[in-house]
């Protein structure tokens, strides 16, 4: 069993990035990340962790697991805003980062973590397995915040939902990250 880490915030995002994988790097990138980017051919800060996982899950979907974790999680360890700190930060031990720093986003990240973890009926430490992840997703967090990212959602459970049926999504749906 392989067992992925992630923040409650993270499982929608990483929903959605499944939704974009048939797009090429740049139309992927302007997807996800648009205008936080300054062009479309830079590595946005945290999609080598996004793309770890997203490997992971692609490798055996059945053999994951994903733990909801407070602290830094495997998408944030490839993160590269994360940077050595000995005080550590409100996410974690011996790292911080910008995201850290700021008041406002720390309250929002806590505030979407209760959300989340509320309407999945989960806690900080649960354990559950992807394909049960996905059903929870698609039962009780069907809609995500914006037009936009909801039809890269929409698309992400469709093929979570394949790859886990042990059907072969379409030739364009699901290939690896670029």
């Amino acid at each position: 069993m392989t067992r992925i880490r992630l923040r409650p915030y993270h499982p929608t995002n990483v929903v959605q990035y499944f939704g974009c994988l048939h797009l090429d790097v740049e139309a992927r990138r302007n997807e996800i990340w648009g205008r936080q980017l300054s062009t479309l051919s830079e590595m946005a800060y945290n999609e080598a962790g996004f793309d770890h996982v997203i490997e992971k899950i692609q490798g055996d979907p059945h053999g994951v697991e994903i733990e909801l974790v407070e602290e830094y999680d495997d998408i944030c360890l490839r993160c590269i805003r994360r940077e050595k700190d000995e005080k550590g930060s409100v996410w974690g031990r011996a790292h911080s980062c910008s995201s850290s720093r700021n008041p406002k986003v720390v309250a929002n990240v806590n505030r979407i973590n209760g959300e989340v973890l509320g309407k999945l009926g989960l806690q900080f430490g649960s354990v559950v397995r992807l394909g049960d992840l996905v059903e929870l997703l698609r039962e009780r967090m069907p809609q995500v915040s914006s037009p936009k990212g909801q039809a890269s959602y929409d698309r992400g459970l469709q093929v979570l939902s394949s790859m886990l049926a042990g059907g072969v999504p379409g030739p364009d749906a699901a290939p690896p990250p670029q």
